[in-house]
C-alpha cells in the first residue's frame, strides 16, 4: 500500500489454531495352543496397548514494514502463541521482532563510489521459542505386576511450571557489489541468548524417584559471523569461470545451569563422554587424561611395580608415577608367558586436575568446529561445464572414536586394528626372532607400553582417553561434468524444455554451513 509519494506500507496479519489427537489400540498374541489357531485372543500369552495425545495450539501474528523512497525499510512485528504443552500454568507467549534495512546504492543521493555497484546494509532484533513435547508437563506413570497384585511406578515427572525455552538474537549484516556485481559479499553477526533452557534435570533422590525431570534452567550464549563471496573470474564468449565460498564462526557458551551440577547428555551409557556445564560450549567432552609425569618418568604406579617386583617399600605413596629404570626391570621380569596388557592397565595412572577425586572430568573439547565452510568453482565452455566443490570444518573440532576404541581395547575381538596387534605382539613377545622366537626384550616391551598407554589404551576405567579425537578436516565433496544440448536440437527433437546429461561423483550430500 502506497501512504505518500515517498512511504511505503506493507501489514501482514494471520492467526492459526489446531488441534490434533492420535489414538492407537494393538494387540497381540504369542504361544498359539495348536494350529488352525490364527487370532490373537486364542493365544496363550496375550498383550494390549492403547496410547492417546492430544495437542493444541493457537497462534496471531500481526506485521508491519514501512519503506521509505524505496531504499529505507523498517519492520516491526510480533507474534503469540499458547500450546498445550507448556501445562495449566502457562498462558501464552509474544515474540516480538523488529529489522531495518538501508539499501544506499537505490538512495537518491547516491552518485556511486567505484568500484561499488551495491550496498545494502541490515540489522534485525527478535525472539523465538522452543516448545517442551506433548507430555513434558504431566506426570503419568506405568502398570507393575507383582505377586502382591497390580501396581503403578512413575514414568514420566511432569512440570507444570514448564514454559518455553525463549532465544534473543541481534544481527547485523553488510551485503557488498563490486565491479558491476562480478564480485558479490555478504557478511553477518549475530548475537544470541538463550533464557529458560529446557533442560533434563536429575529430580532429587530424596522426593523418593530416580527420573530425570525436564526444567527451565540456566542461560545459554552464543555468537557468530558468516561470510559468503561470489566471484565471475571470466566471462569471455565461449568461456565461463566462476569462483564461491562461505564460512562461519560460531561460539557458545553455558553461562548458568541455575545452580545445577554438570548434567551428562546422550543418555546414561558411560563412554559418551559429553555433558552440560558452566563455562564450556554445549555438550562438551569430559573424561579421562594420563598423570602428567616429568623426564624420564611414566604414568605408571612406582608401588605397584615395585610390588610386583617383589621390592615392598612401605615408605612409597601409591600414585606416584615411576621411573624408566623401574618400568624396564618390571618389564624385564616378564616373558612371554606372564606378558599381558590387561595387568599393565592396573599399574597406569590417570590424573586429576582439580584434586576433587574426579578423574574423568578433564576437559577434552567440543563437539562443534570453530569454523565450517566450502568453496569451489565451476569453469565452462560453450555447452559442457565443470564443477567442484570443497568443505571443511576445523577449530578445536573433537568427536568421540568409540569405535577404534572397542577394536583396540577389547581382547575378545582380537585387537583388530594393526597398531593394536602390533603393540600386543611386541608387549607379549619383547620382540621376535627370525625363526619365531619370543625374544623377551624389555626395551621392545617398553616401546610398546609407551604406544599403548599414550596412543591406544582406552574405555573403562579410562572413558576419554585416546578416544575424544580431533576431527578437522578438509574434503573434497563433489566433482561433476555437465554437457547441455544446444537448443537447436533440442528444437529439432521437438522438446519444450532442454535436456542436460552429468556425470560425477560425489561423497555424499552438500551440508549447509549456514544458519539461513
Amino acid at each position: 500500500m502506497i501512504v505518500s509519494p515517498r512511504f511505503t506500507s506493507t501489514l501482514i496479519a494471520g492467526a492459526q489454531a489446531f488441534k490434533e489427537e492420535t489414538l492407537i489400540r494393538s494387540g497381540e498374541g504369542l504361544q498359539f495352543p495348536g494350529p488352525g489357531l490364527n487370532v490373537s485372543g486364542a493365544a496363550a500369552v496375550q498383550s494390549i496397548e492403547e496410547t492417546y495425545i492430544e495437542e493444541t495450539e493457537v497462534g496471531v501474528f500481526l506485521q508491519e514494514q514501512i519503506g521509505f523512497d524505496d531504499y529505507i525499510f523498517a519492520t516491526l512485528g510480533g507474534r503469540y502463541d499458547t500450546h498445550s504443552a507448556f501445562g495449566s500454568e502457562f498462558n501464552g507467549v509474544f515474540y516480538p521482532k523488529t529489522s531495518l534495512s538501508v539499501v544506499l546504492s537505490d538512495a537518491p543521493f547516491w552518485n556511486g563510489v567505484k568500484p561499488i555497484s551495491s550496498l545494502r546494509i541490515r540489522s534485525a532484533v527478535g525472539q523465538s521459542g522452543l516448545q517442551p513435547g506433548a507430555f513434558d508437563a504431566l506426570t503419568t506413570y506405568s502398570s507393575l505386576t507383582s505377586a502382591n497384585g497390580p501396581g503403578i511406578v512413575p514414568q514420566n515427572l511432569g512440570n507444570e511450571n514448564l514454559k518455553p525455552e525463549i532465544s534473543t538474537e541481534y544481527e547485523f549484516g553488510i551485503d557488498l557489489g563490486l565491479f558491476d556485481e562480478r564480485l558479490t559479499i555478504e557478511s553477518t553477526y549475530w548475537d544470541r541468548t538463550v533464557r529458560d533452557a529446557l533442560v533434563q534435570r536429575q529430580f532429587p533422590p530424596s522426593g523418593g524417584f530416580v527420573q530425570t525431570q525436564l526444567v527451565n534452567i540456566g542461560q545459554l550464549k552464543g555468537r557468530g559471523v558468516e561470510l559468503s563471496l561470489e566471484a565471475q573470474v571470466v566471462n569471455n564468449g565461449d568461456w565461463n569461470a566462476n569462483l564461491h565460498a562461505s564460512s562461519s564462526y560460531l561460539w557458545e557458551q553455558i553461562t548458568s545451569l541455575g545452580g545445577a551440577p554438570p548434567i551428562k547428555v546422550g543418555g546414561t551409557y558411560p563412554r559418551y563422554r559429553q555433558f552440560l556445564k558452566e563455562g564450556y560450549a554445549p555438550a562438551t567432552n569430559f573424561g579421562a587424561r594420563l598423570l602428567q609425569t616429568g623426564e624420564g618418568e611414566y604414568p605408571l604406579d612406582r608401588r605397584g611395580l615395585l610390588q610386583a617386583l617383589g621390592r615392598n617399600n612401605s615408605s612409597v605413596e601409591p600414585g606416584q608415577p615411576a621411573d624408566r629404570q623401574l618400568v624396564l626391570d618390571y618389564l624385564a621380569s616378564l616373558t612371554s608367558e606372564t606378558a599381558s596388557l590387561g595387568e599393565l592397565n592396573n599399574y597406569v595412572l590417570l590424573a586429576d586436575a582439580d584434586g576433587d577425586g574426579d578423574q574423568l572430568d578433564h576437559y577434552l573439547g567440543k563437539p562443534t568446529p570453530d569454523w565450517q565452510g566450502s568453496f569451489g568453482g565451476s569453469v565452462t565452455f560453450k555447452n559442457l561445464t565443470l564443477s567442484t566443490l570443497f568443505e571443511y570444518k576445523a577449530g578445536n573440532y573433537y568427536i568421540n572414536n568409540l569405535t577404534d576404541a572397542f577394536r583396540q581395547r577389547s581382547a575378545g575381538i582380537g585387537r583388530n586394528t594393526p597398531a593394536a596387534a602390533r603393540v600386543e605382539r611386541n608387549f607379549v613377545t619383547g620382540g621376535v626372532s627370525e625363526n619365531n622366537q619370543a625374544l623377551n626384550d624389555a626395551n621392545v616391551r617398553l616401546q610398546a607400553t609407551e604406544e599403548w598407554v599414550n596412543e591406544l589404551l582406552a574405555l573403562d576405567p579410562f572413558a576419554g582417553l585416546n578416544t575424544i579425537q580431533q576431527a578437522d578436516f578438509l574434503r573434497l565433496r563433489e566433482v561433476s561434468l555437465t554437457y547441455n544440448l544446444p537448443q537447436n536440437t533440442i528444437n529439432d527433437a521437438r522438446r519444450t524444455q532442454p535436456l542436460s546429461l552429468s556425470v560425477g561423483t560425489k561423497s555424499g550430500t552438500l551440508e549447509q554451513v549456514s544458519r539461513r
